[in-house]
């Protein structure tokens, strides 16, 4: 009764919202001039914060005028102009190793997954699509007050992903043409990145800065400590506790797992985003407003409004009851705990809203297909296993117990909202079918004991799979041994803690990961690079991505039918049109589907985020975690 009474409650939740009608409108003019033209009025006078006021009369800032960059962006708040203060605590579905605030990525997407220019005011595609130009904010500044320029950009790809030292391995869709492209800087505020054929991916290329990756370092600060900027780099990385300039060089940048620029672990390091980190723990992280950031609302008030935020990493009983008892502003949770949330929202003085996650696999798991053992690699490798352990998963029991039946049963592939999608790729082998499971499991030879209740390997020992995880992820498998268990296959857990999970699988040890594959990526996106992990957290053939990143001078060489992965993928990353995109992004899924590298299991999984009711401006509906940092700006506190 209880379970479909919070079905009811989170589908009437989720029409009220306006799932599949009119989502939320998220108004962001790029430029001044372009909200004049929109809306036929005009800015003309800045206000800012209390705080700030105080440190312009002290001197230690200039006004607002001189600190809002001459290209500055408007943002139509959500549901009107706010007020400047306050202390925002908020729960965050992270931890310390990854969470980060937003480090103010060039572009955005809104709730319906628009394009929105963030701290970049435009780019040009070129029609032959060998050229991607970035326009940016003329008068951007870093929080530190030092300006943004194009060589930030240079700097970033040149000096940190163009060096073996720093980055091992470039980033595939920046080499995926065969040669990696060129960035070239055109004046302070324009930068080019080019390719030496037609190369329709470029436009996602880019693209991707809208999620997790930024596509720039701050050199002023940085290059104090990279060896082509500063012949004493190692000498002072010494003096820092480090071997080599590029171990101190990391430390200082922290680049994103993905080898971006975005994660912000070092409280020094300016950041373009609304918000600057001053303080990090192994609880929370505490965040103060950017005195430059580069948007205001459409009074003229620079944003953000909120002055501090604190945000805790705590997790479970002790996070819910913080937030019941109305000590947490604002926090994202489970779908399980609604009834509770219900029941104290006059206690805890909060309202109750919805999140449609952008995961498209929570959780992916993935078999090590290049592991040492060869017993196992045999295994693994026979495409009959990986389909039986697919068709042994009950995501709809997992569903059940962890979304109330609300989330998707999915394998990885691309979101029903790309052109590409096909839902067939979702549905593949994604029936519960244990009978079917174990038929293939009895082809392969894998032979039962003599108690018929395990199977055992070629060799006779126990097929004892242990599968690796952290341990946000544990909940989402608890129910994987008793289900892999009526096919026979011994699976054991391990909840490992972020830096050891990477080097774990990073380096060809472990049997099986779970991890989870974002996939918020819409035509706007080059999808391959998201949906299909080859090489990102959890590679599942990463010696034989060694070998093609290294032109066969390392790795391991992959079986023909792991080749076709690699051809696919690289004549879609070289398509030169909308036609050649679709016929080879088509060929790339139909693979994934056929031989299934990793195994998905529940897709579109909605969150439930819980505001205080003094909160304003949030939004009613939002889509992934991602569009929460996008509307934090313009939150304040309603006195």
């Amino acid at each position: 009764m209880i379970r479909k009474l919070m079905v009811i409650l989170v589908s009437g939740m989720m029409c009220f919202a306006g799932v599949t009608s009119a989502l939320a409108e998220y108004h962001v003019y790029s430029t001044l001039a372009e909200y004049e033209k929109a809306t036929g009025k005009t800015i003309e006078k800045f206000s800012e914060a209390p705080m700030l006021k105080t440190k312009v009369a002290a001197g230690l800032l200039p006004p607002v005028e001189e600190r809002l960059p001459e290209e500055f962006c408007v943002i139509e708040p959500e549901e009107e102009i706010g007020q400047y203060g306050g202390v925002l605590f908020q729960d965050i579905p992270s931890t310390p190793e990854v969470a980060a605030g937003d480090p103010g990525h060039l572009i955005r997407l809104d709730p319906k997954n628009n394009l929105i220019f963030w701290a970049a005011k435009g780019w040009e595609i070129s029609k032959d699509y060998r050229d991607i130009t970035i326009y940016l904010r003329k008068g951007l500044r870093w929080s530190d007050g030092a300006p943004f320029t194009a060589d930030d950009i240079v700097f970033w790809y040149e000096d940190i992903m163009l060096n073996k030292d720093l980055t091992p391995v470039l980033l595939y869709d920046w080499r995926a043409t065969g040669e990696p492209l060129e960035v070239k800087k055109i004046d302070d505020y324009t930068v080019r990145i080019h390719s030496g054929v037609s190369y329709y991916g470029i436009k996602f290329v880019i693209g991707k800065d809208a999620l997790a990756i930024t596509h720039y370092a701050p050199k002023h600060y940085l290059k104090k400590w990279h060896i082509k900027y500063n012949p004493e780099a190692n000498e002072l990385a010494k003096e820092e506790g480090f071997e080599y300039w590029w171990q101190a060089f990391q430390f200082r940048n922290k680049p994103l797992r993905m080898g971006g620029g975005g994660t912000q672990a070092n409280p020094e390091m300016p950041t373009l985003g609304p918000f600057k980190l001053i303080e990090r723990t192994s609880v929370r992280m505490v965040l103060e407003r950017n005195p430059y950031f580069w948007a205001v609302d459409t009074a003229g008030n620079q944003l953000p409004y909120i002055d501090r935020t604190f945000d805790s990493f705590e997790s479970g009983e002790i996070a819910l009851m913080k937030v019941i008892s109305g000590d947490t502003d604002y926090a994202i949770t489970e779908v399980t705990e609604l009834p509770l949330l219900l029941e104290n929202v006059e206690q805890g003085d909060y309202r109750v809203n919805i999140i449609l996650g952008g995961e498209l696999a929570w959780p992916s798991l993935t078999f090590n297909l290049t592991i040492e053992d060869p017993v196992w690699r045999k295994i693994f490798r026979d495409i009959r296993f990986r389909r039986a352990m697919s068709l042994a998963v009950d995501r709809e029991e997992i569903n059940q117990a962890t979304y109330v039946g609300l989330a998707k049963p999915s394998q990885v592939t691309c979101r029903d909202i790309n052109s590409l999608y096909q839902e067939r790729w979702a549905r593949a082998y994604a029936e519960y079918d244990p009978q079917r499971a174990n038929m293939l499991l009895d082809e392969i030879g894998l032979k039962w004991d003599k108690d018929h209740k395990w199977r055992l390997r070629p060799d006779g020992k126990p097929l004892t799979i242990l599968l690796e995880t952290m341990e946000w992820n544990m909940p989402y498998c608890e129910l994987l041994p008793a289900q892999w268990e009526k096919i026979g296959v011994k699976l054991l857990l391990k909840t490992l803690e972020w830096g050891l999970y990477v080097e774990r699988a990073q380096s060809n040890q472990g049997h099986l990961f779970a991890w989870t594959i974002h996939a918020d990526n819409t035509d706007k996106f080059f999808p391959g690079g998201l949906a299909i992990p080859d090489g990102n957290d959890t590679p599942w053939g990463l010696l034989w991505t060694q070998w093609y990143d290294s032109g066969g001078e390392k790795g391991e060489e992959p079986p023909d039918w792991a080749k076709e992965f690699f051809e696919f993928r690289e004549k879609w990353a070289k398509s030169k049109n909308e036609e050649e995109y679709l016929r080879w992004g088509t060929k790339l899924y139909d693979w994934f589907a056929e031989y299934l590298p990793v195994i998905g299991s529940l897709g579109y999984t909605p969150l439930v985020c819980v505001a205080k009711n003094d909160l304003r401006n949030v939004w009613k509906f939002n889509i992934g975690y991602f569009s929460v940092e996008l509307q934090k700006p313009q939150w304040f506190f309603k006195k």
